[in-house]
């Protein structure tokens, strides 16, 4: 089949708009003067654009209709056919990549000028370059080496030291964005790496040059908060650098500034410190607006859960719901369904709306057993606070044979679910009126180290010895 030939497996990959600008690249003289490839591809065109090969498409019959007077196939002509028919399409993918590299453009353009001695021309080009560079500086290493070889093309001096100034701004960011990126796996991976050379890096800044580059000052405290994290004046001095200049960074360049920040905040969220709950939702609030959270047009799933959380730990719950409202659509679809509900069946358990929370955990697909666990958290606290004890019990004992059995989980996260499942009970078998009871379950809860929704529990057994029947 002619499905199974290496070049239309690699066309396949190609969306519609693609497959139409390569149609129109087969059909320009300029590129294609065989009329044996523009009619191969006018005839596979309207497979490749349908999705709908079969088994009746093979190289006898697309030779018939390439070659109607020819009865017998000839293989080796329809071979060169598809031969120099992927060779026009690595020029093409070459060709549209190179129309997007408008630096590259510019530099070879400037080449062309000198080689071909057009000094005038060069001139105002170089001029209009260099100006359109200045007006659209964003600060990544790209746009350092941009500047970096523009001047040199356009420099007249054996040793320019402007020149020499964006060599070094260049490899000073992409030191440390290496080093930064190095620092972060060494946390996360727990590797047993030195990592010294920063104290390198700094002899190479030029105090009142280098130093003075924005993304430069953005990274030096990057690295500062990742050597050490409890640092926090560094951190809330990068956060004054952000909102002075990330907003004229490059897109990529704001994406790994952000990521760097929220890690930063997570880990001191999962660490307690309750005032960072405030400043990891004003990042993700942020990077949500300057639309740098999405990669390729997606919100990974995780993600898309960790800011609408974020949102309902600082009580913005109409915020939370806006986003989940305009921004689930760029969720994989595959996992967009339980993201949303489950988000929004989060976000009203926090509004006490409880018979919205079991609605939404109802059309929850529970294959993940991540949404397994928390769905039934949320689903035992709805039944507690509607009073709906028979169904809360049931689903207790429900939820301990889950945990048993579930081998995916670690010996320590299950006695963290256990004990809310144990506690819960107790409180099940609890009258207001045995204060002592309550005092006594309330210090058991406080001192054991391994409860998940621990918070709960405490609020709970508080409007038990609260109550007064």
């Amino acid at each position: 089949m002619i499905v199974e030939r290496k070049i239309v497996l690699a066309l396949k990959k190609l969306d519609k708009k693609e497959l139409k600008e390569f149609l129109i690249f087969v059909h320009s003289p300029y590129f294609n003067v065989n009329k044996g490839i523009t009619l191969l591809y006018d005839t596979i065109f309207p497979l490749l654009e349908s999705k709908k090969f079969k088994e009746s498409h093979n190289d006898t019959w697309l030779w018939s209709v390439l070659n109607p007077e020819e009865k017998e196939l000839d293989a080796r002509r329809l071979n060169l056919l598809f031969y120099n028919l992927g060779l026009l399409f690595d020029r093409f993918i070459a060709q549209k990549e190179f129309s997007e590299q408008t630096f590259f453009q510019k530099k070879l353009m400037m080449e062309i000028l000198s080689k071909r001695r057009l000094p005038l021309e060069r001139r105002i080009f170089i001029r209009t370059t260099l100006e359109n560079l200045q007006k659209n500086e964003n600060y990544s290493a790209t746009s350092a080496v941009y500047q970096y070889f523009i001047k040199k093309i356009a420099s007249k001096k054996k040793r320019d030291n402007e020149v020499i100034l964006w060599l070094n701004i260049y490899y000073i960011l992409e030191k440390l964005n290496a080093y930064v990126t190095l620092l972060s796996w060494k946390k996360m991976y727990k590797l047993d790496v030195e990592l010294n050379y920063l104290t390198y890096i700094y002899s190479l800044i030029d105090q009142n040059i280098h130093k003075e580059y924005p993304s430069i000052l953005l990274y030096i405290k990057i690295a500062k908060i990742l050597e050490n994290e409890n640092e926090t004046e560094e951190y809330y001095e990068l956060r004054k650098l952000m909102k002075k200049h990330v907003v004229s960074f490059e897109t990529n360049l704001q994406r790994e500034i952000y990521t760097m920040a929220l890690s930063y905040c997570i880990n001191k969220v999962n660490q307690f410190k309750s005032e960072f709950h405030r400043e990891l939702f004003d990042l993700f609030k942020e990077s949500v607006e300057k639309n740098v959270i999405m990669e390729n047009e997606e919100i990974s799933v995780s993600v898309f859960r960790n800011i609408v959380f974020a949102a309902i730990r600082v009580s913005e719950f109409s915020w939370a719901e806006y986003f989940i409202e305009n921004y689930k659509s760029y969720v994989n679809p595959k996992f967009r369904d339980n993201a949303v509900y489950f988000s929004l069946a989060r976000l009203e358990i926090n509004r006490e709306n409880y018979p919205k929370v079991l609605d939404y955990l109802q059309l929850i697909n529970y294959d993940d057993v991540w949404y397994q666990l928390g769905a039934r958290t949320m689903q035992m606290a709805a039944y507690y606070k509607l009073g709906e004890y028979d169904a809360l019990e049931s689903l207790l004992n429900a939820y301990k044979m889950f945990i048993n059995r579930e081998k995916s989980l670690t010996k320590e996260r299950k006695t963290a679910y256990l004990n809310l499942i144990r506690f819960t009970k107790k409180l099940l078998y609890i009258i207001p009126s045995e204060k002592t009871k309550i005092q006594n379950l309330r210090k058991e809860i406080e001192e054991n180290p391994s409860i998940v929704n621990k918070s709960w529990l405490l609020e709970r057994v508080d409007e038990l010895s609260k109550s007064r029947y």
